[in-house]
């Protein structure tokens, strides 16, 4: 015995020392027990321990039977005080018959889940969406190093760019011609020159209008003086601005575009060497995503292992379950039937004493009353 433990301290310390001697005690004990029929004992107690296993489903199939029955065994108990009690001994039985069969149930639904267990077909979901990611982000990369390799490619980039070049300084020099040929001046055109954005300009032509009331001889609502202007001067100073801000947006869209081929030019020197190693990194990444969906598949060899043995396990969970379960509760079930049986038994009991003392009393009362009629007839 361990110093801190019961008796199978020692056992339980060393499993295999202590099961080795379980076995030699048994045999020994059946052996020395059994009256010469050691055969006989070891089937008597393979028989008392399948019992274990057994007892419960012979209950549930006799509770059947009785529930089955139960229409015939009524009309016995109908108009009396146990018809009641009778009918709750029958709810008692079909109570455990169908928990017994919902935890069974619940234990094949579980052996079932455990076969195809939802989280590892989320996880092999969302592993080959990524795998569909990569693919394409490699046929990506794939294409910008064929169109670096292609014969031409940055020639091609190259005129782009000059004839971006010449678009942007062929308006410039417009829009110098007309700003050296202009008669007119204004704030507006101060702040046409100053404007840095396409989205400036655009605000410039959209309010100036009120800038122009009053032309000619006027004032505007912004403060102008169109004092000695006539309305063609108006006319022609007003086209000229409205056109400005026109000519100026488009130079801007052509510098951009001048930009974006200069970037191009730019980029297409490293473009190969950096689509490449995208290229080298990505194949590592769906290299790996391949392996975690081998490695995490439901069908993997692994797996099939481990989830038979986990529906094994949750089958088998669910059978003790129903063991233990209708175990209880049909000990439950007979220990209640045998106190309502004992104490219908005593009420019987003591019914029978009340029913025999009430015959004796009057039996004596009987007797004095024909002695007393005899004394006083007459002698005939």
């Amino acid at each position: 015995m361990g110093r801190f433990g019961g008796p199978f301290a020692t056992v339980i310390a060393h499993p295999i020392l202590g099961l080795i001697c379980y076995i030699l005690v048994t045999v020994l004990l059946v052996a020395l027990f059994s009256a010469g029929r050691p055969t006989q004992a070891w089937r008597g107690i393979w028989r008392v321990f399948l019992t274990l296993f057994t007892t419960p489903f012979e209950f549930l199939r006799n509770a059947l039977t009785i529930i089955r029955t139960g229409q015939v065994d009524e009309t016995t108990y109908a108009g009396t005080r146990e018809f009641v009690l009778f009918r709750y001994s029958r709810l008692q039985y079909l109570s455990i018959f169908v928990c017994g069969t919902l935890i069974l149930a619940s234990g094949i639904a579980a052996s079932l889940l455990a076969l195809y267990p939802q989280s590892e077909i989320e996880a092999g979901k969302s592993l080959r969406a990524e795998q569909g990611q990569l693919t394409a982000k490699i046929a990506q990369a794939q294409q910008t190093v064929r169109d670096a390799d292609k014969p031409g490619y940055r020639q091609t980039l190259q005129r782009a760019e000059a004839k971006a070049q010449a678009a942007y300084d062929a308006e410039a020099e417009v829009i110098n011609a007309k700003k050296q040929a202009n008669p007119f001046n204004g704030p507006i055109l101060v702040q046409i020159d100053n404007a840095g954005s396409k989205a400036d300009l655009e605000n410039i032509r959209d309010t100036a209008e009120p800038y122009f009331t009053g032309c000619p001889d006027a004032y505007s609502v912004t403060g102008a003086s169109w004092i000695g202007w006539t309305a063609e001067q108006c006319a022609q100073f007003k086209a000229y601005a409205v056109d400005l801000i026109d000519q100026d947006i488009k130079l801007i869209t052509l510098g951009e575009t001048l930009t974006a081929a200069r970037e191009a030019i730019d980029n297409a020197s490293n473009a190969m060497a950096t689509s490449q190693a995208q290229i080298t990194s990505l194949n590592s990444d769906l290299a790996a995503n391949k392996a975690s969906q081998e490695t995490n598949s439901v069908f993997a060899p692994r797996n099939i292992g481990a989830h038979l043995m986990a529906a094994l396990a949750a089958l088998i969970s669910g059978v003790v379950a129903v063991l233990i379960f209708v175990w209880v509760g049909a000990i439950a079930i007979d220990v209640l039937n045998w106190i309502i049986l004992l104490m219908r038994s005593l009420e019987a009991e003591h019914e029978d004493r009340l029913a025999g003392r009430a015959v004796r009393d009057r039996v004596p009362a009987t007797s004095t009353a024909s002695a007393a009629i005899s004394l006083s007839t007459p002698p005939g």
